[in-house]
């Protein structure tokens, strides 16, 4: 009745868990409450060890890294891309030995309150490539860990060979690494049916009126 508990900052009052009259002081397990200011919302992902490297490698310092980030988009548990954009705020300087990555603290902008406290989503970071071959990931196969794509020789015989693709990728295409050169012709579809030595005809499609 004469105790006034202020919070420290402004924000939303979680749950209260206790009724007006118990006893509480600053050593209980449960807190009074929780208190979240939501108009600004960290969202926190991680990066492998071997991507901070590559990007120390390529800007110099983590300060740099920082700074050179692109804009990150957020997906939503449902599915749907958060409308703001976020940007990297922090990259921890400590490696999780349990899984080999690196904790990366981004910031978005919540005026319109659409992001809560605790919830779960997928941190999108643009990637750009220049100069590199885009295969479909259909005309490709995977054969104990090893992902194979069949040349089309001048002969129309097709022939397996070995791909060396980027990990990251969108769900649709690889990146190749190795395996393939500029000017190679590859089958695109039904991998699953052929084998080395066979000959197929190549099609042709019709130009486009």
């Amino acid at each position: 009745s004469y105790t006034e508990v202020k919070s420290p900052s402004n924000g939303v009052v979680g749950t209260l868990p206790y009724r007006e009259g118990a006893l509480v002081s600053a050593s209980m397990a449960i807190p009074l409450t929780s208190v979240s200011d939501n108009s600004e919302v960290y969202v926190y992902f991680s990066i492998t060890e071997k991507r901070v490297h590559s990007l120390l490698r390529q800007y110099g310092s983590h300060d740099e890294v920082i700074r050179q980030m692109p804009p990150v988009r957020l997906q939503l548990n449902d599915g749907s891309l958060y409308d703001g954009q976020g940007h990297v705020e922090s990259i921890s300087g400590i490696i999780n030995r349990k899984t080999g990555t690196v904790s990366v603290r981004s910031i978005f902008d919540n005026t319109n309150r659409t992001l809560l406290s605790g919830g779960i989503g997928n941190v999108i970071i643009p990637h750009r490539e220049d100069s590199v071959i885009v295969i479909p990931q259909t005309a490709t196969t995977e054969l104990q860990n090893k992902i194979l794509a069949y040349k089309v020789a001048e002969d129309g015989c097709v022939h397996s060979c070995e791909l060396t693709v980027e990990k990251l990728n969108d769900g649709k295409d690889y990146i190749v690494r190795s395996g393939l050169v500029v000017g190679d012709v590859i089958v695109t579809e039904g991998t699953g049916l052929l084998q080395d030595g066979i000959q197929i005809d190549i099609r042709k499609d019709e130009p486009s009126k």
